[in-house]
């Protein structure tokens, strides 16, 4: 079986989240690698949690440091979010997934059918919500970096290719792109996730101007 590998990326203000996120996921994967962007020591419960691996980094990648060691993994990597906790049984899941469609998997994401693309935020034809119940499973422009998996012998991703942070969403969409693999949607209960909502305290809520977002969506889908 291929090695299961999760990455996730976190902030001092969420370590009480994320490490109920790691736990929920510690009996499912072969490893977990913890970025702590803006930390200053790696938090003790970390340390008593098995097949962990943390690095410590300012913060200048923003989300995208969940794939920080991507390029070095061999197997299925799995890409979490700090405020999720994740179910008995998700890797095998989503790694079922993998294996039917062979491609990006997830339980989150955006298409887009009309051209031109008007906005990343507002211009999509379909929103496929993690927090919502959908029966199907579908094709998506773009997926949510938060819930996915995919096979790294099949999909190439490094670092390098999320030049400016918290648009991880969107640099991986146009990799996917670029290398011809699809981003699949898979269904999923409303009240399969549990969201341990952080407020205000996200990137999405940060972040009203979507004009970069946009222009890079409107560069591979045209």
């Amino acid at each position: 079986m291929r090695k299961r590998i999760v990455g996730l990326a976190s902030i001092p203000s969420r370590e009480e989240s994320m490490i109920r996120v790691v736990k929920s996921l510690a009996d499912q994967a072969d490893g977990i690698i913890v970025a702590l962007n803006g930390y200053q020591e790696i938090p003790h419960a970390l340390r008593e949690i098995r097949n962990v691996r943390c690095v410590i980094l300012d913060n200048a990648l923003g989300d995208a440091a969940k794939f920080y060691y991507v390029q070095d993994v061999d197997g299925i990597y799995l890409s979490c979010d700090d405020d999720l906790v994740y179910p008995p049984g998700y890797v095998a899941y989503m790694t079922s997934k993998i294996q039917q469609y062979n491609a990006i998997i997830t339980l989150h994401g955006r298409r887009y059918d009309r051209r031109p693309i008007t906005s990343f935020r507002r211009g999509f034809s379909l929103n496929y919500h993690c927090l919502h119940t959908y029966t199907y499973d579908t094709e998506l422009d773009v997926g949510g970096t938060g819930v996915m998996a995919f096979d790294t012998e099949r999909f190439k991703l490094s670092i390098d290719d999320f030049p400016i942070k918290n648009m991880a969403d969107v640099w991986l969409a146009k990799r996917a792109h670029e290398q011809n693999v699809p981003i699949m949607g898979v269904a999923h209960d409303y009240k399969y996730l549990t969201y341990l909502n952080p407020g205000s305290d996200t990137i999405w809520a940060k972040s009203r101007d979507d004009s970069l977002h946009t222009s890079v969506l409107r560069g591979f889908l045209k």
